[in-house]
């Protein structure tokens, strides 16, 4: 049956395949190297991407341990202590698969419903939906940058 958690859920998955492909694509000696943009660095960028979405997909703002994964802040400005790309892909993939398992599982009322970050949104949905503009938008930037250091993209999915 198609709900509107499933064709979210959908949805993530292409930004998760993105992601995962764009990390790959990131050459080890520009993972943490700060090209002239301190903000601007593919490991900073995707861990602001995956901690995000573990925080937006919680009960309530007050639930993240922000830093707490990797025991930094992605805005970091000792960028040798940003994770290196495989505890990041491992992080992915743990809040993918909670995701998109919490997405599948709402039925098409609930996730019409209220929550507690009302800046995103006044529904549930309006929350999922601000969380993978958040995401395709810092993906945007890690696709940029990757290209500007002469390496190749993610494929669109």
């Amino acid at each position: 049956m198609h709900t509107i958690g499933n064709g979210l859920a959908d949805q993530f998955e292409r930004m998760w395949m993105m992601l995962r492909e764009a990390i790959g694509n990131c050459a080890a000696e520009e993972w943490k190297r700060d090209a002239g943009n301190w903000f601007l660095i593919p490991s900073r960028l995707a861990y602001h991407i995956i901690e995000t979405v573990d925080f937006y997909s919680r009960e309530s703002p007050e639930d993240m341990p922000w830093a707490e994964r990797f025991g930094v802040d992605w805005e970091t400005r000792e960028v040798e202590k940003l994770p290196d790309r495989e505890p990041m892909l491992d992080y992915l993939e743990e809040i993918r698969g909670s995701l998109k398992g919490k997405l599948r599982s709402m039925s098409d009322e609930a996730i019409l419903t209220g929550h507690p970050f009302p800046w995103t949104g006044a529904t549930l949905l309006e929350r999922v939906i601000y969380t993978l503009r958040h995401s395709m938008f810092h993906l945007g930037q890690i696709q940029a940058e990757l290209r500007r250091r002469g390496l190749k993209g993610a494929e669109w999915h």
